[in-house]
């Protein structure tokens, strides 16, 4: 589940900087139904890259927010999770968000994983 809007004049970047931002979240864990599950913030990290090379790197806080300032072009967003994730799991396929100078782009990033359950 990706969210992305576009939201011009809402950074603080320098000129021709673009601007990506938004939530790394995690499911809430749950080994039963309920109603209206939310994402919760996670930490983690977070990557842009443009082709195979990455080219930023912010790591994210528990409060899940995170920053890139950034070339205009196009870059592959992704991110892993460290607290309470398995080692190295990625949260999700990149998503290529084109970013344009003096913009900002908003990118929630939802990890999903398999919950153990109980036996």
């Amino acid at each position: 589940m990706v969210a992305l809007a576009l939201l011009a004049g809402c950074s603080t970047a320098p000129e021709n900087t673009a601007v990506i931002h938004g939530l790394l979240l995690r499911p809430m864990l749950s080994n039963f139904p309920v109603r209206n599950h939310r994402p919760l913030p996670a930490a983690g990290v977070v990557e842009a890259a443009e082709g195979s090379k990455v080219v930023a790197t912010v790591s994210v806080g528990g409060n899940g927010k995170f920053s890139l300032h950034l070339p205009p072009g196009s870059y592959a967003i992704k991110a892993t999770s460290t607290p309470g994730f398995p080692e190295g799991t990625t949260c999700q396929a990149p998503h290529v968000v084109h970013a344009k100078a003096d913009e900002a782009v908003s990118v929630d990033l939802v990890c999903m994983y398999p919950v153990a359950r109980a036996g």
